[in-house]
């Protein structure tokens, strides 16, 4: 006798080979079915883990700087690097120039020039994304970013650029007087650092300055690679004030990172419960097609055993013809996982990543084809072992049982099918379906209050501490030559003047020593209205001796509320923790805010230097207020001497937040469509499976619209136990998601909640009736005399 007789007796191997024999098609349909929704839960998965690592793959991939140090915010207008390049710990300085000017077709931008090859070469080297790269020797040829699209600047564009001068101030609101240069779009390019430093960029070729530098005022900073940013970081913190210049302030990638993170922090988690999700409909629905299928030796038991096979023997017979359904499953689920991987990631997450094309994640897909195999062996398995058990009969619940006495008996009938499956040939599938439809309504009401609360915040900046509308910077005419530290009068009162202006706020703003690292300092003062800075915890400062940081610069300098800081012989007391006004050099999480006399006293106004405390304007509109009509009446009041007004900046990890819809917004559909689909299911399943109860019926008496009312009750309860599940469940879990968004970023939480959650409740049971119409209709029309003759 062989191996293969000895393990597989010749009885259950006969059958098996004419079951296969009759039914391979379907037994092929079934292992693709599960080899799909494994395949797409694998590749959801994959999908996750290179959301998770796009941004760190963009930084290898472009050779990110891990800092910037910023020398022009001290005043410091010809830096000398040659000290900090010396440094053992430093790998790369690639200077780069701020290049201020008037422009045409882009008015708020500035033009940034690297000095050498250093910068867009080995450090931020960039992705190509159109055209191409600029000649390091042409004087006229710039590349792009994202930001400046919007501006209808592109590929092919032209921007014509006028300088000021050396010597020339762009804060002096006189007009510019150095080279003008009409530049030529020739590439749209992505770095690591316009995703975390500024987005919005024209970057001029070397040749500009080699060719113009004579007459081109620039302003020269670094971007600083180092050897192990983990300890070196600190390093570079510490040393650049003393090798460069007193405060000067460092970026640092690496803690700017949220300005990203948390945004594919979101996308990721959701491809996660997309895959999980995915994973358990297949468990699902192939699982029932696995019983159904396996069950088909129920018809032939009774003489396979009266030819002397065993309850075992009958077993193996029902699961072996199913090695073909494993076999399709496992290898249609790797194809699957590798065909969808360049659709992922999807989202916010799918513009960070520098490759995403085809990939093969065989950490994912390995174990997930091996565990694909188990799981369908298991089932069929399973299935084969439940042909076994003896059938019983099904109880009911007291509930259902009171509810049939008192209800009518079509509602008491499809209550009954909702909730009571049934044993043996004539189970349906009810808690799928049940599952289904609370799973469907808990992701679209998560999902929903997740989004309320991202909606909300960007139509309420001030969750992110943006109280204001506009900026003003203004020009150096606004400060008083005969009087430091104090401003013309007539400056000041044009712009608490102008048309539409509800609140003007002074903001005094410089860059100070704070335990030997230049950290930003704000000390507002009110002019006209009541424009507060955003607090987070404990309060704002009120007298000289206090102050309020940001939740990053408390990280920092390890600084907690209650404690005190020395900043230039002043000890002040920390009070608070608070958001800042965002810009390039720092976030809005980073800075100290005090009294206006105490950083006045610490840093004097030194407004042509740079390297002192210099003023800006906070300013509201009216409210109704057209926001671009008020901000061109500003900018016509005011005249030359504003070298820039603008509308307020809004933080970048706010901005990124609200590009992440797409990926909890699949999710939502999918689990919504997975509740229709487990409802459209148990329906049909049910009608075909329990076709003679209806044809009895139909009979006793039962009306066509009594045997439709049956099916319609049916959709209607299932939809019900899914809203009295899912609404709260969604709730709790979409406001748990926010607040941990709201932490991560970090913002001021406002509990979220849409009234639109509300009319999930009449929708659903709307949808549910919809779902039910067709098998209702194929309920009533049934004929009770060919039901019955059948049977």
């Amino acid at each position: 006798m062989s191996l293969v007789d000895r393990l597989v007796p010749p009885g259950p191997a006969l059958w098996a080979r004419n079951d296969l024999r009759r039914r391979w098609k379907s037994l092929v349909v079934l292992g693709l079915l599960a080899g799909l929704s494994s395949g797409l839960a694998l590749a959801a998965l994959a999908g996750a883990r290179r959301t998770d690592t796009a941004f760190t793959r963009l930084r290898v991939a472009t050779h990110a700087a891990d800092g910037a140090v910023f020398a022009t915010q001290v005043g410091i207008t010809d830096p000398d690097w040659s000290k900090l390049e010396a440094q053992p710990y430093v790998k790369k300085v690639a200077r780069w120039n701020l290049l201020f000017g008037r422009q045409k077709e882009a008015p708020n931008f500035l033009l940034f020039g690297p000095t050498d090859n250093e910068w867009l070469g080995d450090v931020e080297r960039p992705l190509v994304l159109e055209g191409r790269m600029f000649d390091p020797a042409a004087p006229d040829e710039v590349v792009i970013d994202d930001g400046v699209l919007p501006y209808g600047i592109h590929v092919g564009s032209t921007v014509t650029f006028q300088f000021y001068a050396p010597g020339k101030s762009d804060f002096s609101g006189e007009p510019p007087s150095g080279e003008t240069v009409k530049f030529h779009v020739v590439g749209r390019i992505r770095t690591a650092s316009t995703l975390l430093f500024t987005d919005g960029q024209i970057i001029t070729s070397p040749g500009l300055l080699t060719t113009y530098g004579s007459n081109i005022q620039a302003y020269e900073n670094a971007f600083v690679q180092v050897r192990n940013p983990a300890t070196d970081m600190a390093r570079l913190r510490r040393d650049a004030p003393l090798l460069v210049g007193p405060a000067v302030p460092v970026l640092d990638s690496h803690q700017v990172e949220t300005r990203v993170s948390t945004a594919i922090t979101v996308e990721r988690t959701a491809l996660m419960l997309l895959s999980i999700a995915v994973a358990a409909a297949g468990i699902v629905f192939v699982g029932q097609a696995v019983t159904r299928s396996v069950a088909v030796i129920g018809e032939d038991e009774s003489a396979l055993r009266s030819l002397g096979l065993t309850a075992a023997d009958v077993s193996r017979a029902a699961f072996l013809p199913h090695l073909v359904t494993v076999g399709v499953s496992v290898v249609v689920a790797v194809a699957a996982a590798l065909a969808l991987s360049p659709r992922f990631p999807i989202g916010f997450a799918s513009t960070v990543d520098p490759d995403r094309g085809f990939h093969a994640d065989w950490l994912v897909i390995g174990p997930g084809a091996a565990l694909t195999a188990v799981v369908m062996v298991t089932g069929c398995l399973g299935a084969a072992w439940r042909q076994r058990r003896r059938t019983v009969p099904a109880s009911q619940s007291t509930v259902i049982t009171g509810l049939r006495r008192i209800a009518p008996v079509s509602i008491g009938l499809g209550t009954t099918m909702a909730l009571v499956p049934g044993r043996g040939r004539r189970a349906v599938p009810v808690r799928p379906a049940l599952v289904g439809a609370a799973v469907g309504i808990l992701g679209l009401v998560g999902t929903m209050t997740l989004q309320h609360g991202l909606d909300d915040a960007v139509k309420h900046p001030e969750r992110v501490g943006v109280t204001w509308d506009a900026l003003v910077e203004p020009g150096e005419s606004v400060l008083d030559a005969e009087a430091p530290g104090k401003l013309s009068t007539d400056y000041v009162d044009k712009i608490v003047s102008s048309p539409r202006v509800a609140g003007v706020t002074q903001v005094w703003r410089s860059v100070i020593d704070v335990e030997g690292r230049g950290v930003p300092a704000i000390a507002p003062v009110q002019l006209r209205g009541d424009i507060e800075l955003v607090t987070l915890k404990g309060r704002a400062p009120r007298t000289p001796d206090e102050i309020a940081v940001g939740p990053e610069t408390a990280k920092k300098l390890d600084i907690h509320i209650g404690d005190r800081v020395t900043i230039a012989e002043h000890s002040l007391h920390v009070v608070g923790t608070a958001l800042f006004p965002d810009e390039v050099h720092s976030a809005f999480t980073e800075g100290v805010w005090m009294d206006a006399t105490t950083l006045l006293a610490i840093n004097p106004p030194d407004f042509a230097g740079g390297s002192g405390t210099y003023p800006n304007f906070l300013v509201t509109w009216t409210k109704g207020a057209n926001a671009e009509a008020a901000l061109g009446a500003l900018e016509e009041h005011v005249g030359d001497q504003g070298a820039t007004i603008s509308a307020a900046a809004i933080p970048r990890e706010l901005g990124n937040l609200g590009r992440v819809r797409s990926v909890p917004t699949a999710l939502a559909i999918f689990l919504l469509l997975l509740a229709v689909s487990t409802l459209a299911h148990a329906l049909v399943s049910t009608l075909r499976l329990r076709r003679s109860d209806f044809a009895v019926l139909r009979a006793l008496g039962f009306t066509r619209w009594m045997g439709a009312n049956v099916v319609r009750t049916h959709g209607t309860v299932v939809a019900m136990v899914g809203l009295l599940v899912g609404v709260p469940v969604g709730l709790a879990i979409g406001r748990l998601g926010w607040s941990w968004v709201a932490d991560q970023v970090p913002l001021v939480y406002a509990p979220p909640f849409t009234v639109g959650v509300l009319l999930v409740i009449p929708a659903a049971v709307v949808l549910a009736n919809l779902v039910a119409a067709w098998p209702a209709r194929r309920a009533s029309r049934l004929r009770s005399a060919d039901v019955l003759r059948a049977e």
